[in-house]
């Protein structure tokens, strides 16, 4: 099923008509007006494979990141529920600050009805520079635990119509 999802934002962040056809068809007209803003700036999105812990790179010529897709019928999804979702979200956090890149969590709530299914959220990390550093700052971040551990609470993301308005 994850890879349904995976598929979709594919779909979505590529501009394909069918799939933005079908998300427009069952969100209020802001929201859907905001989905069909990436028909005029779409991004090359290839699939990860899971190599750094991401499923997709979203390259465009002002933007690129790389994205981790989550879905679950909670409202939260927590990054520390297997060793390997923690080792993946550091390694993913690690890296990419590294490079000077922002890293991102895609959550698509399941069953979700008449509102955006989609939230993003940005890996906390700092060192970003220009236009990165822009975005990073309006970006809603994972939520850190006591324990050092993210979670992604659905409530606290950003939708994923408001993000491509902001980017298209």
């Amino acid at each position: 099923m994850a890879i349904a999802y995976e598929r979709e934002l594919k779909g979505i962040l590529s501009a394909e008509p069918p799939v933005l056809s079908e998300i427009a068809r069952v969100l209020p007209a802001e929201a859907a007006k905001n989905y069909e803003k990436v028909a005029a700036r779409p991004f090359l999105v290839v699939r990860a494979a899971g190599s750094l812990g991401c499923d997709l790179v979203a390259l465009r010529d002002d933007v690129a990141f790389p994205i981790e897709v989550k879905s679950g019928k909670e409202e939260a999804i927590h990054l520390s529920n297997t060793a390997q979702m923690k080792l993946q979200a550091q390694a993913m956090s690690r890296e990419c600050a590294r490079a000077g890149v922002i890293a991102l969590y895609a959550f698509r709530r399941k069953n979700q009805r008449g509102q955006d299914a989609w939230r993003v959220y940005a890996i906390p990390a700092a060192g970003f520079q220009g236009r990165a550093k822009i975005l990073y700052e309006h970006l809603p971040k994972l939520a850190v635990t006591e324990r050092g551990n993210y979670v992604m609470r659905w409530r606290e993301g950003m939708p994923l119509n408001l993000f491509l308005a902001y980017l298209c």
